[in-house]
C-alpha cells in the first residue's frame, strides 16, 4: 500500500494538472487572412507613396530631357568641322555629367523605392496588427500565393475589413 501512494499522489496531480489545462486553453480560435497584394495596393498610403514617386521620377526624366538635347546639339556641333577645342570640352563635360546624372538618379530612386516601401510595409503591419487585436482574432494569416496558405474558405477572408480599418487609420479617423 506504502508503494502505491506516491502514485496515486502523482496520478492525481498529473490528472489535475491536464484538467487545469483543458480548462485554461482556449480552443474556438478565432482567424482570418488577408490577400497581402490587395491589401498593400489597395493601401491609401502605397497609392500616395507611389504618386509621390512618380512625380519625383517625372522631375528626374525631365532634368534628364534637358541633358539629353543639350548633348545631341553639342554632339551636333562637335561633328561639326569647325568645333573648337572648347566646343569638345563642353561636349565632353556634357556628356560626363549626363552620365554621372543618370546613374545618380538610378541609385536615388531605387533608394526612394526601398524608403517608401519600408515604410508601408511598417504602418501596415502595425495596422494590421491592431486590426486583429480590436476584432478579436487570434490569428490573421497572409495570403501571398506562394504557398504560406493554399487555400481557404472565402468566409475567413477579411482582405476588405482590415483595408477599410486601416485606411481610415491612416486617414486619422480611427483608432
Amino acid at each position: 500500500m506504502k508503494q502505491s501512494i506516491p502514485w496515486i499522489l502523482l496520478s492525481l496531480l498529473l490528472g489535475f494538472g491536464l484538467i487545469f489545462q483543458m480548462m485554461n486553453t482556449k480552443t474556438d480560435l478565432k482567424t482570418a487572412y488577408v490577400t497581402n497584394a490587395k491589401l498593400y495596393s489597395e493601401f491609401e498610403m502605397s497609392k500616395e507613396l507611389d504618386r509621390r514617386m512618380k512625380e519625383v521620377q517625372l522631375a528626374r526624366k525631365a532634368i534628364m530631357d534637358s541633358l539629353s538635347l543639350e548633348l545631341n546639339r553639342l554632339e551636333q556641333m562637335v561633328n561639326n568641322q569647325k568645333a573648337t577645342d572648347n566646343d569638345i570640352r563642353l561636349f565632353e563635360r556634357v556628356k560626363n555629367e549626363y552620365i554621372v546624372k543618370q546613374q545618380q538618379f538610378v541609385e536615388d530612386n531605387n533608394i526612394l523605392t526601398q524608403q517608401y516601401q519600408q515604410q508601408i510595409s511598417s504602418q501596415l503591419n502595425q495596422y494590421l496588427k491592431d486590426f486583429t487585436e480590436e476584432s478579436g482574432y487570434d490569428y490573421i494569416f497572409g495570403a501571398t500565393g506562394n504557398g504560406s496558405l493554399m487555400g481557404a474558405k472565402e468566409e475567413y477572408d477579411v482582405t476588405n475589413k482590415a483595408l477599410e480599418y486601416i485606411n481610415k487609420r491612416y486617414r486619422g479617423e480611427a483608432k
